[in-house]
């Protein structure tokens, strides 16, 4: 769910697992060739306050998303901010 300020993942019904905020999530670069990558080219690894999570989306899309809900232009680089 997209909101100001707000990332949240919701698991499906029936699905055990608990709401995820990730729009301050970090993600985690994963180093080409290393045994813990996933298989599928569009999956972004973060680490957020409930541990790592792989998400199923492609990073660079992940980041606009992040740069929407938070306001930031994605035009902008981090020197200028």
């Amino acid at each position: 769910m997209l909101s100001p300020g707000s990332l949240l993942w919701q698991p499906d019904a029936g699905v055990a697992a608990s709401p995820i905020e990730l729009a301050a999530a970090t993600q985690v670069f994963l180093v080409p060739g290393d045994p813990h990558a996933p298989d599928q080219v569009l999956v972004t690894d973060l680490e957020t306050p409930a541990g790592r999570v792989h998400l199923e989306l492609d990073p660079v899309l992940f980041e606009m998303s992040q740069e929407l809900v938070n306001g930031s232009d994605p035009g902008q680089s981090s020197a200028d901010a």
